[in-house]
């Protein structure tokens, strides 16, 4: 299925970028956070070839239970693909889009005293 393929495509460029953006949460209690970031599609959907960019951001807020282990929401925005394909001729344009948001549990494992890896298992829920 190239839907499939489209949403894993998404999801993957998505977890590489928000793996880059910074959250400021240490310790247990409420935390909020954004990232924003850039996606590229270059996929074929429904035999119709999409090559483009675009802006997506997630904002989340969660609550850490104990400094390592905590649970988080956030919404999801994966932005607009727009490309142009040629139908008998003429150029008409098509869009691709996906937001949704995000349930799921949060681990953080410190590393050093400045450094800590974590880690997110979440659902995804497309809007």
């Amino acid at each position: 299925m190239k839907i499939n393929k489209l949403i894993v495509s998404l999801i993957t460029t998505l977890g590489l970028v928000l793996a880059l953006s910074a959250s400021a949460h240490a310790g247990e209690g409420f935390y909020v956070g954004g990232a924003f970031g850039k996606a590229y599609l270059d996929e074929e959907i429904n035999s119709i070839p999409i090559d483009s960019d675009s802006s997506i951001y997630r904002v989340f807020g969660g609550y850490k239970f104990t400094p390592h282990l905590g649970v988080e929401v956030a919404y999801l925005d994966l932005g607009t693909f727009r490309d142009e394909i040629d139908v008998g001729g003429t150029l008409a344009p098509i869009a691709v889009s996906a937001d949704g948001f995000q349930l799921g549990g949060v681990a953080t494992i410190p590393v050093s005293e400045r450094f800590s890896v974590t880690g997110r298992l979440v659902f995804f829920c497309l809007r």
